[in-house]
């Protein structure tokens, strides 16, 4: 069963361990597993990562995530296709090199990015996300350094779409922006 689904131009790998420095490095059977990585190899609006399976608790995620223009898009988690934002809602806490804010978003799907002209760092951990009794929850911390100043974001939020287990991720960009070259996403299933 295929971990990742759509995206263009691309390299991925399912895997079993993780490529440091060029060499495969033997990932230890603790509690936390590759399940997939991928570059983007052509600008693309959409990366899709489907069949995810349900043997772990959480899911992290971790990623450096550029666009491909100048407009102030946001980068966004989609959770089994459900792309009704009214069904996302978050708390956040945001600072930069001169102000510092935090605050509600309500009706926005998994931010977890700002303008990203520079490449962003990025972990988010999505909680119990095989569990159908309940909603699914998350955290998400991100870092980027632009010309000017940078800046930090932490985010923590609920999606109550459905209870259903999370099997597929959609990343997707507002505006019609597209994920640059060199954009980067890393899966991992935690026991």
């Amino acid at each position: 069963m295929p971990l990742l689904g759509s995206f263009a131009g691309g390299s991925a790998r399912g895997l079993g361990g993780l490529r440091r420095f060029g060499a495969l490095v033997a990932v230890d059977d603790g509690a936390v597993f590759p399940l997939a990585s991928f570059i983007v190899g052509t600008s693309t609006a959409t990366i899709t990562i489907s069949g995810i399976p349900n043997t772990y608790t959480h899911l992290l995620l971790t990623a450096r995530e550029r666009k491909t223009d100048s407009t102030g898009t946001s980068s966004h988690l989609i959770f089994n296709t459900d792309d009704n934002t009214s069904n996302y809602d978050s708390v956040q806490m945001y600072g930069n090199n001169s102000t510092a804010t935090g605050g509600k978003t309500t009706a926005n799907s998994l931010a977890l990015f700002g303008t990203m002209l520079n490449f962003s760092a990025t972990w988010a951990m999505i909680y119990d996300y095989k569990n159908t009794n309940k909603n699914k929850t998350f955290d998400s911390l991100i870092g980027t350094v632009n010309a000017s100043d940078g800046y930090a974001l932490y985010r923590s939020g609920s999606y109550f779409g459905s209870t259903s287990a999370v099997n597929s991720i959609r990343f997707t960009l507002q505006g019609g922006a597209s994920f640059a070259v060199g954009t980067s996403y890393a899966l991992w299933g935690v026991k």
